[in-house]
């Protein structure tokens, strides 16, 4: 088991309420927690531990926890084994979507989990934001996927190669004897229809490499014959029918959204609905995705987990509202750049205001108080990235706010909008840092939390910060 996923006996709940994770379900002792709520917490360390790549190798992936859904399933897997948490553990393919066309393909697996009464829950660990990722159901509750199939036997064999053949694609041209070699494999696969979406993706890959244009196209033909819906394909028809049940699932999403914010009740639905809302549209609206740039690799916003914060010692400064008011803004970034640390990337952002793509309110779903006190951040906030450990910039943090504006603590002043504020030092307080990985993914984008995969609402791994990289397994 990798050293980064904690046994039974590390698993501490949060019992402090101001905690930023407070409500992530688990206050009291592990066993103390019901089926679905263990799982949860299972849920979350698998989730955020991943480093998130698109391609990984089969071979390494689940072993090293790099990878997407196939090695989130594999490793969920191992780990609720390991754990003893259920039994009767399946491997599945997830076959469409409550609001798609029947024939659509797939490429995503989940788990299937039995508790000790006969109950099976439904369990996808995937890492990146989107319908149905991260949920921990109960499968009589609600309809996630209209069909799970069991990946074992041939099928198992055949996934396992399709995964090896996309890996082997991503890193060049395959010869003639390895394509021959291929294309066999991917004649087999055609065999079972839910391997349709992998091997429309093997024949996709296999359309971009440098071969004579009647092969690429050959296998183009073939890729899009498996899979209609594909961006590549030209059945118009098909594509626009999916986008349109796509859009009238989001507006049934948006409706029920609306309500909940209008009413400020369940924000932790809000969100669901929110990312749902925005990642769905994504398979309408391709240039409604957030990229990050690090080290010359682009990466999603939405793929982002702690585990890329913690491998590569990145941590979060936030300059709030406050560091503006006093005019010092400038001086307390330069605090935290000095002696050569740069800005890997920032932005600026008022988190008073609701979010344009769903009009949440960002606040409410950066801390446990944060919705309480949106007053003390309506102006300008600058987040900022930077390569310094937790404790460093802490230590910067702490200096900052015993000596600049310390007149004016517990005073009340007037603010921007002409009401007078409490300088408290809890809120108005100059600057924010982040304590660990997992706060760092979740603050980094506090302004985009319909992209946010570390939530106010998960358990925290704590390990992450533990573990350094080189010791890693």
């Amino acid at each position: 088991m990798n050293k980064l996923l904690p046994k039974i006996n590390e698993l501490k709940p949060i019992t402090d309420k101001n905690s930023t994770f407070y409500e992530c379900g688990f206050n009291t002792d592990f066993y103390n927690l019901p089926f679905e709520g263990k799982l949860k917490i299972i849920n979350d360390i698998i989730r955020q531990t991943i480093l998130n790549k698109y391609i990984s190798d089969p071979d390494t992936d689940t072993e090293n926890l790099v990878g997407n859904c196939h090695t989130a399933s594999r490793a969920s897997l191992e780990y609720l084994k390991s754990l003893k948490i259920g039994k009767n553990y399946r491997y599945v393919f997830c076959k469409k979507k409550p609001f798609e066309p029947e024939d659509i393909t797939t490429k995503h697996t989940a788990l299937l989990v039995d508790d000790f009464e006969g109950n099976t829950y439904f369990f996808d660990a995937a890492p990146f934001v989107g319908y149905g990722m991260g949920l921990v159901r109960k499968l009589d509750h609600e309809q996630i996927y209209e069909n799970y199939e069991i990946i074992e036997g041939d099928k198992a064999k055949l996934l396992y190669s399709l995964e090896k053949i996309i890996f082997k694609l991503s890193k060049g041209t395959p010869t003639n004897a390895e394509l021959v070699e291929y294309c066999k494999i991917l004649n087999e696969a055609k065999s079972y229809p839910i391997l349709d979406g992998m091997v429309s993706y093997c024949y996709e890959m296999l359309s971009r490499k440098d071969f004579s244009k009647t092969e690429r196209d050959k296998f183009l033909l073939k890729a899009i014959s498996l899979n209609p819906y594909s961006m590549l394909s030209g059945e118009e028809l098909k594509k626009t029918n999916l986008k349109n049940l796509i859009r009238k699932q989001i507006n049934v999403w948006q409706t029920e959204l609306h309500d909940l914010i209008s009413s400020r009740q369940d924000y932790k639905r809000q969100l669901m609905l929110a990312q749902n809302i925005v990642q769905e549209n994504k398979r309408i609206d391709l240039s409604s995705e957030l990229w990050f740039d690090y080290e010359n690799e682009k990466h999603r916003y939405s793929t982002l987990t702690p585990r890329f914060f913690a491998d590569n010692g990145l941590n979060v400064v936030l300059i709030k509202t406050s560091s503006y008011f006093l005019g010092v803004h400038a001086s307390v970034k330069e605090a935290f750049l000095s002696r050569g640390n740069g800005v890997i990337k920032e932005y600026n952002a008022n988190l008073a205001l609701p979010t344009k793509a769903t009009r949440i309110h960002p606040m409410a779903f950066s801390h446990t108080i944060g919705e309480k006190i949106t007053r003390s951040v309506n102006g300008s906030n600058q987040v900022i990235l930077l390569k310094r450990s937790s404790d460093e910039i802490k230590q910067i943090k702490r200096y900052l706010r015993s000596t600049v504006g310390k007149n004016l603590l517990n005073r009340d002043v007037k603010w921007y909008d002409g009401e007078k504020i409490h300088w408290d030092p809890f809120v108005t307080n100059l600057v924010h840092t982040t304590d660990n990985p997992s706060e760092a993914c979740l603050h980094f984008l506090i302004a985009y939390p319909e992209h946010q995969l570390m939530t106010r609402f998960m358990y925290p791994n704590y390990k992450l910060e533990k573990e350094s990289s080189h010791e890693r397994t």
